[in-house]
């Protein structure tokens, strides 16, 4: 219970501190205009716009790019003869000489097993 009060305490002035940024933020200024009007003037100059729309073709770019990618594997796999006839996919094992025993001697586990026990 007493984890449980501190948790909400803890949010709530979390709350509290986040509300005065956003109103500083807003309202409180800074030389002749607010943080807010500082960033709404920033990112509506020619530069940012334009930045953006760059941003934005590019994204649309790689969008399309990825899309083809995906048909391009779609349409292979799909010709593949044993994905066409419905048969199994079988993961290749891992090789011979792979072990889940730590490589350096002081990572190394010991485990004994009493005398009495059959194993």
């Amino acid at each position: 219970m007493r984890v449980v009060l501190g948790n909400a305490a803890r949010r709530m002035v979390d709350l509290t501190v986040l509300g005065f940024a956003a109103y500083a933020f807003v309202f409180v200024p800074l030389g002749k205009h607010t943080a807010y009007q500082h960033l709404r003037s920033v990112l509506s100059s020619k530069e940012s716009v334009k930045a953006g729309d760059e941003l934005k073709q590019a994204g649309h770019k790689l969008a399309n790019e990825l899309i083809s990618q995906a048909q391009t594997h779609a349409h292979s796999t799909a010709e593949s003869p044993s994905h066409a006839h419905g048969e199994p996919v079988i993961p290749k094992l891992a090789p011979a000489n792979f072990s889940m025993v730590p490589a350096a001697p002081e990572e190394m586990v010991t485990c004994v097993a009493p005398s009495d026990t059959r194993l």
